[in-house]
């Protein structure tokens, strides 16, 4: 499956269209913040928030993306946790969060000795 690498970003882009995207880095940003200093409550928000603020960071940078791939690749946990909410969030959340599934490499069968 071909991953999201590079997002396309257009040289000549207005200065709305940066503005509008910084603004989204640090709304992502501050959801993932509050998001995990919410998390150790008993109620669900904490994640909710969290995978919210990643899933705009993950949009808005590229950069953001190539470092979760490279944490869902180095720590299973992580990996495990971005799955379950992969799995339970709405298709448009789901979509972003698949796109950073790390490479694994398939398995191959070993040759049968006669």
């Amino acid at each position: 499956m071909k991953h999201r690498s590079a997002y396309t970003r257009v040289t000549g882009a207005s200065w709305l269209k940066e503005a509008a995207r910084i603004m989204a880095i640090a709304a992502g940003g501050l959801l993932t913040i509050l998001g995990v200093t919410i998390a150790v409550t008993p109620l669900p928000f904490g994640a909710f928030l969290m995978a919210t603020g990643l899933v705009t960071l993950i949009s808005a940078s590229p950069t953001v993306a190539r470092v979760v791939r490279d944490l869902r690749t180095r720590f299973a946990p992580v990996d495990r946790t971005l799955c379950l909410a992969e799995r339970f969030s709405p298709s448009c959340l789901a979509r972003v969060l698949h796109s950073t599934l790390p490479e694994r490499p398939r398995l191959i069968a070993a040759p049968v000795r006669a």
